[in-house]
């Protein structure tokens, strides 16, 4: 079978990692805190995917050193016990890498903490490069996170995905000229601010197999 894409970008919180309790209860705990603020979740949400910096100054940016100390502090000490791999992430890039598919990861998180969440996804070792903030001036949704990483392996894009959970993801790819894909299990699909949609919506994992190899695949 015709391998129809051969290079497979992934988001990481929200995407091969369901961190989204972690984070919300890390954002919870921080602005309590600082704030004495109780937000909901939903509103939350709707910043998942952006840097930390940027979603923490919308509350105070006057001290937000300390914020960020607090939330990293508390993501740190409870990464573990909140945060699981969703199914089948181990078995899907196993098959892709059998298929000589490359791949990498596009994170907005800070270096450290991405390989803590590559390493509980077990799949480090396929991954042949990882952008994580400090790595680019810009950020998503700006393209430079998904340029960064197809220079990196030497690739032109145009047999590229891109798979995100957030409308800063697949606005990410489609500013840097690639295909995004979503996953149905996103909190933002059909909601989201940017009004931006994914190529493809992949309802489990092992679609994304379909999708890179040219099978039948419903479009999103």
């Amino acid at each position: 079978m015709a391998v129809k894409y051969d290079c497979v970008l992934f988001d990481l919180d929200g995407t091969l990692l369901n961190s989204n309790n972690l984070i919300i209860e890390s954002f919870k705990h921080t602005l309590i805190t600082h704030l004495n603020l109780q937000v909901e979740e939903k509103e939350l949400y709707q910043y998942f995917g952006e840097p930390l910096r940027t979603t923490l100054a919308r509350y105070d940016a006057e001290n937000l050193e300390s914020l960020l100390h607090t939330y990293r502090m508390h993501y740190a000490d409870n990464h573990d016990r909140l945060a699981t791999v969703f199914p089948r992430v181990q078995e899907v890039v196993n098959e892709l890498h059998n298929h000589k598919i490359i791949m990498g990861v596009v994170t907005s998180k800070l270096r450290a903490g991405a390989l803590k969440g590559i390493e509980l996804t077990g799949i480090a070792g396929y991954m042949k490069t990882i952008v994580a903030y400090e790595d680019t001036e810009h950020h998503k949704p700006d393209p430079a996170p998904v340029l960064t990483a197809l220079s990196a392996l030497n690739h032109s894009g145009e047999k590229a995905l891109f798979v995100g959970d957030s409308p800063f993801d697949w606005l990410c790819a489609k500013n840097a000229g690639i295909t995004s894909v979503g996953v149905s299990w996103s909190v933002h699909l059909g909601n989201n601010s940017l009004e931006v949609n994914p190529d493809y919506v992949i309802n489990n994992f092992k679609e994304l197999i379909s999708i890179c190899l040219d099978d039948e695949v419903d479009c999103g």
